[in-house]
């Protein structure tokens, strides 16, 4: 491996499972990879971590039944943003106070 960046980042959500992405990351950052057989090696004091969604149908449904029911909310998305409009939704977001959640939609 090369010389480490200057300007290594604090921390890095890996999601593509590339074990040298770490190579970004500075001595004693984190690292958490949601690619369970490809999570990158510690080195250099980095914390590495896996986490990940387990599909599970009937915990799927229960939740759904609650939705049904009205016992468990959830908020619609606050604004469908198209693809073109994208630095528009990352500037809604940054500038805070939306509720619900931004989709991008093609």
């Amino acid at each position: 491996m090369g010389k480490i960046p200057d300007r290594a980042a604090d921390g890095l959500l890996e999601t593509a499972g590339i074990a040298d992405a770490i190579s970004g990351v500075r001595d004693g950052g984190r690292v958490v990879s949601v690619v369970p057989t490809r999570t990158p090696a510690g080195e250099r004091g980095i914390t590495v971590e896996t986490s990940f969604v387990q599909q599970d149908g009937r915990r799927l449904a229960q939740l759904a039944k609650l939705v049904d029911q009205g016992e468990l909310r959830v908020r619609p998305a606050a604004r469908r943003f198209g693809f073109a409009e994208a630095a528009e939704a990352h500037r809604r977001l940054a500038a805070g106070g939306v509720r619900g959640k931004i989709l991008l939609v093609p």
